[in-house]
This record gives structure tokens, sequence and C-alpha cells, in this order.
């Protein structure tokens, strides 16, 4: 009876799929690797970029850029050494970039520093960071 043998391919198909589903086959495991303090919105008091955020959130990092878009990038690798992560990401124009976030998670106020501004303190909103929200 070859129909029985069709009957049982078909039904085998959906329970794959399942079975995959719910033992992670389609996971994100980029923020698997995150420290969930990392992730939300950052904010600054610098008066450079007092109007302007990090965002945080599943595989995307936001950049706030007060008036103007913001700009979005996916991440697709990320690395950490100590307190430093390595987010290696893609634009919205496909160009390739790295971030250096310096992350400091153990105090009270988690701080956030980019490589290039190490002096810019970031400071996770709605923590004890007396900054704009």
């Amino acid at each position: 009876m070859p129909y029985l043998n069709n009957i049982k391919l078909w039904l085998l198909w959906p329970i794959a799929c399942l079975i995959m589903l719910a033992g992670g086959g389609c996971s994100d495991k980029k923020t698997d690797q995150l420290d969930t303090s990392l992730l939300g919105i950052w904010r600054t008091n610098a008066p450079k970029y007092v109007d302007r955020y990090i965002e945080i959130s599943g595989n995307l990092l936001i950049l706030g850029a007060g008036d103007h878009d913001p700009g979005i990038y996916y991440i697709k690798k990320i690395q950490k050494n100590l307190d430093i992560y390595d987010l290696s990401c893609t634009g919205t124009d496909e160009s390739e970039y790295i971030f250096e976030l310096h992350v400091d998670s153990q105090s009270e106020d988690p701080t956030l520093k980019l490589k290039n501004q190490r002096q810019v303190l970031w400071h996770k909103a709605g923590s004890s960071f007396s900054g704009p929200k």
C-alpha cells in the first residue's frame, strides 16, 4: 500500500519542523552572548550628544541622532573579551561595521563607552542616571 508511505511522509514533515522550532533550530544566538544588562536605551549628559541615544534590542543596534534619522545596524556577530563587546553589524545600506563597546555593568549605575568616544559615558535609561529620559 504505497499511499500509506505517502501519508507517513506528510505526517513527518510537520513533526520535524516542530522539533526544529522547539529545539532552537531557528533561535537567535546573537542575543544569547549579550549580557541582558546591555539591552535597552542608553543616554548621556555630554552636551554634544545629549539629544542622542544608543538602543540595543534583540539583533539591532540603533544610534539615535537627534533630529536626524537614526542609524540602524543589524548585529551579525558578537565577540566578548572581559568587559569589551565587539559587535559586527550590517547597516541598512549593506555596509559592514564593527562597534566596540566598553561596559561597566558591575556598578549600581551601569555605563557604556564607545571605542572612539571613551570620554563620553552612556547610562542606561531608567537607572539612577539623572540625564534626559
